[in-house]
């Protein structure tokens, strides 16, 4: 659609060619029924002139491009809505505004491209990325389970395989399940550990993915040489720990201009080396006037902010070295890998809340005046 200037607009589509008039233009647009993409592209001319632009449950993109005019206020507001997936907005080809505040989904991984003006960048909540619980995982082999494997009369060739592991066994079998884990645990299967629990025989994965524990035992004495095999995944005492979750990571581009990344933190605080960054910023630039603010942790100072005098090799190094920094009064840490500047921020001590990651930036580009 396109619209005369000069008139306060409420519009419901998902396209929007604007052209605006001599004076203050204001121009509200939310986003069509079921639509995935929103596009707006703006000549607003002369005036100060606002546009807001709301995306719905079911948007995916907002872009923007045109120009505002170059006047003194002009201003765009973006929130990306309430979407159960992350949002791409894009207002990297368009000119001529003064500042623009964009928001994106909540509680999702977002990707957020600012423009020329001075953007004040939100992003929502972040989770770090690993698993929620130890890896491990438990299963039992019942003595219901093992009773053929118990039975067998197994020759001087019998083998058990287990989890790929070939283990020879001697003649004769086993007379009970203590023999079996003795068996077992001698064999020194790589992620596995086995114990007793009455006539069971409890085994624990510590590895990763799914618990693959599968027994079969070759070699009974006799015309039949049967395979028995034992799953501990299909038995109700199974019980698989560690779920990996992906985390939610917003990646924000500020563009030109003196541009405020809003960052939020994790509610707890975590000591895993494992995590990963939970917010990437690609072009963050002190000398422009971009500034951090990460949760309520407050501005930066010389007490508050540390930077490391060593380079490490992988951010499981850095986030040990930053559990350490982080107590007292500390509550930003600074170090590199590779390129990047990592920025590990909490108030809980020897525990992280966010990872920020700067990319392209070093150390010496940063000091405590970059946290707001």
């Amino acid at each position: 659609s396109e619209l005369v200037a000069n008139t306060f607009n409420s519009i419901t589509a998902n396209t929007l060619a604007f052209t605006g008039g001599l004076d203050v233009d204001q121009v509200v647009l939310t986003g069509g029924d079921t639509g995935k993409a929103i596009k707006a592209t703006l000549d607003t001319g002369a005036g100060d002139d606002k546009v807001t632009i709301t995306g719905i449950d079911t948007t995916e993109t907002i872009t923007v491009s045109g120009d505002m005019g170059g006047n003194t206020n002009d201003i765009i507001d973006i929130t990306a809505g309430a979407a159960a997936h992350g949002v791409k907005i894009d207002i990297s080809k368009l000119g001529g505004y003064t500042t623009s505040t964009i928001t994106g989904v909540d509680n999702q991984s977002d990707t957020i491209i600012g423009g020329s003006g001075d953007d004040t960048i939100k992003a929502g909540t972040v989770e770090f990325s690993g698993v929620t619980t130890e890896q491990k995982a438990t299963g039992t082999f019942t003595a219901a389970d093992l009773a053929d494997v118990l039975a067998l009369d197994l020759d001087a060739s019998a083998s058990l395989t287990f989890a790929g592991e070939i283990v020879n066994l001697t003649s004769g079998g086993f007379d009970d399940v203590n023999a079996l884990e003795t068996a077992l645990t001698a064999a020194s299967i790589a992620n596995y550990t086995f114990a007793v629990s009455g006539s069971d025989l409890v085994v624990t994965y510590t590895g990763t993915g799914d618990f693959p524990a599968t027994a079969v035992f070759a070699g009974e004495s006799g015309p039949d040489t049967p395979i028995t095999s034992v799953d501990a995944s299909s038995t109700t005492s199974y019980v698989k720990g560690g779920d990996s979750i992906p985390g939610i990571c917003d990646t924000l581009t500020g563009g030109a201009g003196a541009d405020a990344f809003e960052l939020s933190v994790v509610a707890t605080g975590s000591s895993a080396t494992t995590d990963k960054a939970t917010t990437i910023i690609t072009d963050f630039d002190a000398s422009e006037g971009d500034t951090l603010k990460i949760g309520s942790l407050g501005t930066g100072s010389s007490s508050n902010y540390v930077e490391s005098g060593s380079s490490y090799d992988d951010l499981v190094a850095l986030l040990g070295a930053a559990n350490q920094a982080l107590s007292g009064p500390v509550k930003y840490f600074a170090a590199m890998v590779d390129n990047d500047t990592y920025i590990v921020a909490s108030d809980t001590a020897s525990q992280h809340q966010a990872i920020v990651q700067l990319q392209g930036v070093s150390l010496d580009q940063l000091d405590e005046t970059a946290f707001a």
